[in-house]
């Protein structure tokens, strides 16, 4: 697992979680925390190209996309490739359109969730990789189909785009040595920096 942060500096603390321990900042503790969201790709600034944006495109329906909108530095769990490991982002989207459904979204997230089990606090989770690689990151085109076309339509009217800006990375390696931390970020100058904790 990683995190991927984007905040300012703040003292560390660390909170007993089951029988581990994790180092947090004191800042992070009361900020929404959105899980499952799909990097769908990299966007590269024109004027630093070596600094990458992170572009996502959730349902706007979803309570993470609500979060996202209401609180701009919320916490991101988040998955890219079989060649990244899953992070966390700190930092959140502005602005999405679409239908709302209300009650239709929560019987559906509902039933799509139940028989669902977790592991026990502080055991190994699996990365979600395998199902990862199965997603399809491109639509297929529509058949000239009335009702095909506009659910169609729908379906992208409800799409959301977020860009992340990262600005600091907390990388947490689960192997070989479990729990290692090591801290990346950005200095004045654009100068990146590494600590390992």
């Amino acid at each position: 697992m990683a995190r991927v942060i984007a905040a300012t500096s703040s003292d560390l603390i660390t909170q007993k979680l089951s029988n581990s321990h994790r180092l947090t900042r004191l800042r992070w503790v009361l900020r929404p925390h959105v899980r499952s969201l799909g990097c769908r790709g990299f966007i590269s600034r024109t004027d630093d190209p070596s600094h990458a944006l992170l572009l996502y495109t959730p349902d706007v329906r979803t309570p993470k996309t609500a979060q996202m909108i209401a609180n701009p530095h919320v916490q991101l769990d988040t998955s890219f490739t079989s060649t990244v490991p899953p992070v966390s982002v700190l930092n959140g989207g502005q602005n999405t359109s679409g239908r709302q459904s209300g009650s239709k979204y929560s019987k559906m997230r509902a039933r799509s969730c139940k028989g669902v089990t977790v592991g026990r606090p502080g055991s190994r989770c699996d990365s979600g990789q395998a199902e990862f690689e199965n997603l399809s990151l491109e639509l297929d085109e529509p058949r000239p189909d009335d009702t095909e076309k506009r659910l169609w339509e729908m379906s992208l009217s409800n799409l959301a785009l977020v860009v992340i800006e990262p600005q600091e990375v907390d990388y947490v390696e689960l192997t070989p040595m479990l729990n290692r931390h090591t801290r990346f970020w950005r200095a004045s100058g654009g100068k990146e920096q590494a600590l390992v904790l």
